[in-house]
């Protein structure tokens, strides 16, 4: 599976997205953003911020999943 592979997906206001499959460097960034949103008390299915070693972790998990053809990457456990 090419886990390089990118799409370009134009949104409805016309904003262009990016689309590609995660990397073991977003793990920070995906961290934060999650963390920020359970600050914010937005209903994202879970409700306890996640440290460094746990996002890695979780990251690593999704990517080894997308490898296999799985498609659980979006549940949290």
């Amino acid at each position: 599976m090419n886990l390089q592979k990118k799409m370009l997906y134009t949104a409805k206001d016309g904003t262009i997205v990016l689309l590609r499959y995660p990397l073991e460097k977003d793990s920070m960034q995906l961290m934060s953003v999650l963390n920020e949103l359970i600050d914010e008390h937005a209903p994202i299915g879970a409700n306890e911020k996640v440290n460094r070693k746990q996002e890695e972790e979780y990251v690593r998990k999704a990517i080894k999943e997308i490898k296999e053809k799985k498609d659980s990457i979006f549940s949290r456990d």
